[in-house]
């Protein structure tokens, strides 16, 4: 059987087979903050989609060029950053909601950090070019309903920039950050940067001053 032919008569099967695929796109248009809930139903689609190709295409060497084609559609999808779409919504709501917050923050020269513990809000200040760890603090009470509010977990503030991480896995994470236009050159310009500790691995720009960081 030829190729174009056998196309042209299961043409439905490769219908179904890219609705499924698509269904990732649609997942993923929704998907932030991340959810590991979606990244598993993600994963577990693509690895769907590869099994019922290996199931309904007859001869190995369809199935290949049908595997290989799965493959390939994916990494195009993921090529398109669909991501940024929720993360834009996400930071719009952010900055709406927090806006004096952030205010405050930026205004803050002493704050290095603010990191949710057992025992409570963990306040980390620059005084004197040392740091003071504090597990209370009046004046830095406004910082308290973003971290128990939102999805932050934990703001790092340097000279450049104002992380707000949002995900934290053995120093691996993820989270929104504020950068003005002027800083970015100055970071673009270095050639490794880091916040408070974390060597970041990646920008990516969603709306404004606005960007999307992850780090190590």
């Amino acid at each position: 059987m030829k190729l174009r032919q056998y196309i042209t008569e299961s043409k439905w099967k490769f219908i179904f087979l890219l609705i499924l695929l698509f269904s990732k796109s649609v997942i993923q248009c929704f998907d932030f903050p991340i959810s590991y809930l979606l990244l598993s139903i993600r994963v577990g689609i693509f690895i769907l989609a590869i099994i019922i190709a290996l199931t309904i295409i007859p001869k190995w060497y369809l199935k290949l060029i049908t595997v290989i084609a799965i493959i390939l559609f994916s990494l195009m999808q993921g090529e398109l950053k669909l991501w940024k779409i929720p993360a834009k919504r996400y930071v719009i709501e952010f900055e709406k909601e927090y806006d004096k917050t952030m205010s405050q923050i930026n205004e803050n020269d002493s704050l290095r950090s603010c990191i949710m513990r057992p025992e409570g809000l963990l306040f980390i200040k620059v005084d004197h070019n040392r740091d003071t760890v504090l597990l209370s603090d009046p004046n830095l009470h406004y910082l308290v309903s973003v971290i128990k509010d939102s999805d932050v977990i934990q703001i790092e503030k340097t000279e450049h920039v104002t992380l707000f991480i949002m995900s934290r896995f053995i120093d691996n994470g993820y989270g929104i950050c504020i950068i003005t236009e002027e800083n970015m050159k100055k970071i673009e310009n270095e050639d490794r940067f880091r916040i408070n500790g974390y060597d970041v691995t990646g920008f990516t720009h969603l709306k404004g001053n606005w960007y999307y960081l992850s780090f190590t």
